[in-house]
């Protein structure tokens, strides 16, 4: 069932050395889609945070302006980026 995005926490608690350098956060409204059909060069992701940098051992709380939340999403995808 599709909702609203109102706010996104990308927690690195407990992580003081092993964080991720960044994270983005990605919304679909594909109800009823398999995982192959999320996978495929047809789905439509809507970006929900871009990519943004992470702290160790804290909650990251962002909420609008700083997302940009699809009307209607009923899966989210995060991407965590190592430090390379």
């Amino acid at each position: 069932m599709p909702g609203v995005v109102h706010g996104v926490v990308v927690d690195t608690a407990h992580f003081k050395g092993n964080h991720p350098e960044s994270a983005r956060v990605e919304g679909i409204d594909a109800e009823g889609a398999g995982a192959a059909d999320l996978a495929g060069s047809d789905a439509r992701w809507g970006e929900i945070l871009p990519r943004t940098r992470l702290a160790a051992d804290r909650a990251h709380v962002f909420e609008p302006p700083a997302l940009s939340p699809a009307d209607a999403t009923g899966t989210l995808n995060t991407e965590r980026f190592a430090t390379v």
